[in-house]
């Protein structure tokens, strides 16, 4: 039997901040800590206990020390592996990574299940910065997950999931031990992640643990815990229920990391306190206001920026001057005089010009109040749902860097598989004016997600061009055919962790899509991608046979030459084929038709290439549409079209 005092501590360590693990005698509610103390007869260091471990309060090394000496002069301990693990987490939440080491030292290596231990390895070393052997720790602890281990993994994460997310997570634990597999479970849950924020699987989860330790220290929530479901507010109607460790600043920073622009005011006779946080996505900003709305500590998200107008309004629609300033919303917002809310919303235009237009609305508004109000809370709630129940991952980036992309796609040796390059284009105009740094290095990150949650990953590091010049980027990644989700991320710099909110992130972009890959295997004659260069003998070549520069914009070059290179598979080793390419202007008009015949690759080999020089400088100029189709002479297959866009230039 474990001893009470070893596991009563344990749970009041795991209430202070980090999940609350269970021990084999079942104590795991805080109730239960004093009246284990109280019956060993520790009635004066249950108190002292149950203030010290209170959630409202931080530890630091001084109260760990004095709360581990009256430990000590009870005679109750610290004496079992359970009690050390405890002392380990008392110096985790003081943030003493070092004495947290030294406790988990004294854990005997049959004591305790090893999941738990290795969790609390990788806590630790996250908190120290040894982040590689910290996610090493982490898997390890994963491969060895029972039910407790694999609870506390999960509660760590929790506050990152989505609804959906929630609720897979319970129906997956219903199963019976031997019908689960609790590590896939949370490798699906990281790659999402990290392929949405574009860094590796260990970077994003030793990121979450930065996160989680600055949020704890910053915006745990205070007061009971039904004042968040009870109240009806915003982040209740999302989905977002029960008593969350974390108001809603500390969900959106732990789900969206910093803000990267904020606005606020302290708040007034008319105003409660408030903030918006301004997030840039490839799609637009994102912006989350938030208020105590009358309470001291956490703060919410509104449902719109108005919810903090405090100031009565009576029926004439004047504000009484003898008011008391916070008594409640105005009942009747239809009623607010014209431009009272202008100030507020205007200082909000510095991060979206939606509230600048809203502004000069409210002024001009004449009785609209409530009609505009409805507008701006349509795309709050827009807002709010994404942050809530999407993966709403980005990569830390500033968005200055603008970014062109295009995949192409050929047939690999290796069965179930097919070769994507991503080429991809860095604008050298947004570089000139982009902060690299002193290496002016930028770092290309590409990820593709199927539907099962497998993540597929590429890394490349690119110099400065010279000045104006554009960068061109080709990377490979070898996919087996279906539906993935893809992000491509250019940065100068490394992410912004915990504390670094007053830094900007890093130069940079991103883009984000979703991407085919095709089944190119099988007997029948089939193409592949169509590669568009404007100049030849470039650094890019898919087999020897050619070397280009493939580029994602297809455009001739200044003499109206371009080259293109593409791959035919399972024609008649040894026989003749025609190749057919068709070029039609956009403007319309007769089309060019263009053929040449050739032999195929012998000796049984199923590819192959063909590269061609279009000498397009007597087409008018514009954009085309490019489709090629090739025939086996010898059985008079026709392969499917590929099709692409050409772009002749002015001469």
């Amino acid at each position: 039997m474990t001893p009470r005092f070893g596991t009563a501590l344990l749970v009041a360590a795991a209430f202070a901040g980090w999940p609350t693990a269970t021990p084999a005698d079942g104590q795991s509610l805080p109730a239960q800590v004093r009246v284990a103390l109280e019956a060993d007869g520790h009635d004066e260091f249950a108190r002292r206990l149950a203030d010290h471990m209170d959630v409202r309060r931080d530890l630091d090394e001084g109260e760990v020390e004095d709360l581990l000496a009256r430990w000590e002069r009870s005679g109750a301990g610290p004496a079992t592996d359970w009690d050390w693990l405890t002392v380990a987490r008392l110096w985790l939440r003081a943030g003493d990574a070092d004495r947290a080491t030294a406790a988990l030292g004294r854990v005997g290596p049959d004591g305790l299940p090893a999941g738990l231990v290795a969790l609390e390895t990788a806590r630790t070393g996250f908190l120290a910065g040894d982040d590689d052997a910290a996610a090493a720790a982490y898997w390890e602890a994963c491969e060895d997950a029972d039910e407790l281990s694999a609870l506390e993994a999960w509660r760590d994460v929790e506050v990152l999931a989505t609804p959906a997310e929630t609720e897979r997570w319970d129906r997956f634990r219903r199963l019976p031990a031997g019908q689960r597999d609790d590590c896939s479970f949370f490798r699906r849950f990281w790659n999402q992640r990290a392929s949405r924020s574009g860094v590796t699987v260990d970077e994003r989860i030793a990121l979450h643990y930065d996160r989680l330790r600055f949020a704890m220290d910053h915006y745990t929530r205070r007061g009971r815990a039904q004042d968040v479901a009870a109240s009806g507010r915003l982040n209740a109607r999302l989905g977002r229920e029960g008593a969350p460790q974390f108001d809603d600043r500390g969900m959106l920073y732990l789900r969206l990391g910093p803000p990267d622009e904020t606005a606020r005011m302290i708040g007034g006779d008319c105003y409660e306190p408030n903030v918006t946080w301004s997030y840039r996505f490839a799609d637009g900003n994102r912006l989350y206001h938030l208020s105590p709305l009358g309470g001291n500590d956490n703060w919410w998200l509104l449902a719109n920026l108005g919810e903090i107008f405090r100031c009565p309004v009576d029926a004439s629609g004047s504000i009484p001057t003898d008011r008391n300033p916070m008594v409640a919303v105005s009942p009747i917002l239809d009623r607010i005089p014209p431009g009272i809310m202008y100030d507020l919303y205007v200082s909000r235009g510095v991060l979206d010009p939606r509230y600048d237009r809203l502004a000069h609305q409210f002024r001009m508004s004449d009785g609209r109040a409530v009609e505009l109000l409805q507008e701006e809370r349509d795309e709050t709630w827009e807002d709010g749902q994404f942050a809530v129940a999407d993966v709403p991952e980005r990569p830390d980036v500033r968005m200055d860097l603008g970014l062109l992309q295009e995949w192409i796609a050929f047939r690999l040796p290796v069965p179930e598989r097919t070769r994507m390059w991503l080429l991809l284009m860095v604008s050298g105009e947004d570089i000139e004016d982009a902060d690299l740094g002193p290496d002016g290095e930028l770092e290309v990150t590409v990820t593709a997600l199927d539907e099962s949650g497998r993540q597929e990953r590429a890394s490349s590091r690119l110099s400065r061009p010279e000045p104006g010049n554009d960068v061109v980027a080709r990377l490979p990644l070898d996919l087996p055919p279906g539906e993935w989700e893809t992000r491509v991320v250019v940065r100068a710099g490394p992410p912004r962790g915990p504390g670094d909110e007053e830094r900007p992130p890093p130069s940079g972009g991103y883009v984000a899509g979703a991407l085919t890959v095709p089944e190119l295997g099988g007997a029948l004659p089939r193409l592949s991608s169509v590669a568009v260069s404007p100049d030849s003998g470039g650094a890019w070549a898919q087999t020897s046979a050619v070397s280009l520069s493939p580029m994602p914009v297809h455009t001739t070059n200044d003499d109206g030459r371009v080259w293109i290179y593409f791959e035919a598979y399972n024609l008649t080793p040894g026989g003749r084929y025609t190749a057919q390419v068709l070029l039609e202007h956009e403007d319309g008009g007769p089309p060019f038709d263009l053929a040449f015949t050739g032999v195929a690759q012998a000796e049984g080999r199923i590819v192959t290439p063909s590269g061609l020089r279009l000498d397009l400088s007597e087409a008018n100029p514009g954009r085309y549409r490019l489709s090629l189709t090739v025939r086996d002479l010898a059985t008079g297959r026709l392969t499917l079209p590929v099709r692409t866009d050409l772009f002749v230039r002015e001469p």
